[in-house]
């Protein structure tokens, strides 16, 4: 393990010869102000004015790295804000970090350089311990992707040119790296999307994938980029493999941790809700006052769930289908949608991500309901 320097401290308050000429002049009784001699008082002193001194820790620069500051990483994607793969990262978890290091661009580091790949994570480790450096944590790695402003994205929302997404992965690992000045984090930190994926030191421990070593960053065609370009957005690699796709950057100091565990709860596809009891306080209410009221509670993901309702203000409509979320009881409505003068019944369609909620009018109708990395969608009425 590579011992961090010690962090130094500068201290810096405001001058003091002004207060001592003041208090020297006190007690010598022999300052005496503009005029004349004998015009002001020998035995006045100019109030001096106590000034505390102000303190400020710097850290000693390193040559091609960014200092991290210590802060709060809020790791993962929060469950209302896709795009996000809830089984591969957690739900807007706020971890404490302390302060690091990292290289501003890829291993070599250089401006203009290509980067180093088909290297093994060992091997990745040997040739940042070299430069007394190391590989970066996953968390150490999203963090200096999303910035001081928590981004999802570098710089902020998804730009499909920020970092050059539609390149195909393999020619996108070999463009040199630091050419790209909107590809950039808010700490300083480039390239760390839309060229070759990154070394980790963490080790996978999500559901379903065994214990393999965990990439970040990288590239991706233009039907992936909003997903693959997002600073928490990881995937899982066997430690021993060497890619041409994969590369690394280094890390110095303080090591952050934070394993990723995610273990999903019992597996629920689509059930029905019977009771009024099984919802949350917000559709017990509806449960009463509307007409026709169904609900289910949807897992079209292992590690998150929804809630799927249909109900009508009146025997003869208005209906509604409403997909949402639970949060303490209460729902947050992700997308509704009309359905006619009936209550839908819903079912799966097509897989665990899509529903069919069918209901009666003249045309015998139906609306799909489809679930992508986070995101619902009702499409339009179809027979």
């Amino acid at each position: 393990m590579i011992v961090p320097r010690a962090a130094t401290k500068k201290v810096y308050s405001a001058p003091i010869w002004p207060a001592l000429f003041f208090l020297a002049c006190g007690a010598l009784a022999g300052c005496r102000g503009k005029g004349s001699p004998g015009e002001r008082d020998s035995s006045a002193v100019l109030p001096v004015q106590a000034v505390a001194p102000v303190v400020t820790t710097l850290q000693p620069s390193r040559r091609g790295m960014s200092w991290i500051p210590p802060g709060i990483l809020t790791m993962g994607t929060p469950p209302d804000s896709p795009p996000r793969l809830a089984d591969d990262e957690l739900p807007g978890v706020e971890v404490p970090m302390t302060g690091f290091y990292v290289d501003k661009l890829p291993y070599p580091n250089e401006v203009g350089a290509i980067a180093t790949t088909n290297v093994s994570r060992d091997e990745a480790e040997r040739l940042c311990g070299k430069l007394e450096k190391r590989l970066c944590t996953e968390a150490e790695w999203e963090r200096a992707c999303k910035g001081p402003a928590q981004d999802a994205y570098v710089g902020g929302a998804f730009a499909a040119a920020a970092c050059g997404p539609g390149l195909p992965v393999e020619r996108a690992a070999l463009g040199p790296r630091g050419e790209l000045a909107t590809c950039v984090s808010g700490f300083g930190v480039a390239d760390m999307h839309g060229g070759a994926a990154e070394w980790t030191s963490s080790l996978w421990r999500r559901s379903g994938a065994g214990e393999q070593g965990v990439v970040r960053g990288g590239s991706a065609g233009n039907s992936q980029a909003e997903i693959v370009f997002r600073c928490a957005n990881g995937s899982p690699r066997p430690a021993a493999s060497k890619l041409p796709t994969v590369g690394f950057r280094c890390c110095a100091g303080e090591r952050n941790e934070v394993p990723v565990v995610l273990k999903p709860p019992r597996v629920i596809v689509l059930e029905r809700v019977v009771t009024r009891d099984g919802m949350p306080v917000s559709l017990r209410g509806l449960a009463k006052d509307q007409v026709g009221f169904h609900a289910w509670r949807w897992r079209p993901s292992l590690n998150d769930e929804l809630l799927v309702h249909a109900g009508c203000t009146t025997a003869k409509g208005p209906c509604e289908l409403v997909v949402s979320r639970e949060a303490g009881g209460l729902e947050r409505v992700a997308v509704r949608a009309e359905v006619g003068r009936s209550a839908a019944e819903v079912q799966l369609f097509d897989g665990p991500k899509s529903l069919r909620a069918t209901y009666m009018d003249m045309q015998g109708r139906a609306r799909i309901v489809r679930y992508d990395a986070g995101r619902i969608v009702i499409h339009e009425p179809a027979r």
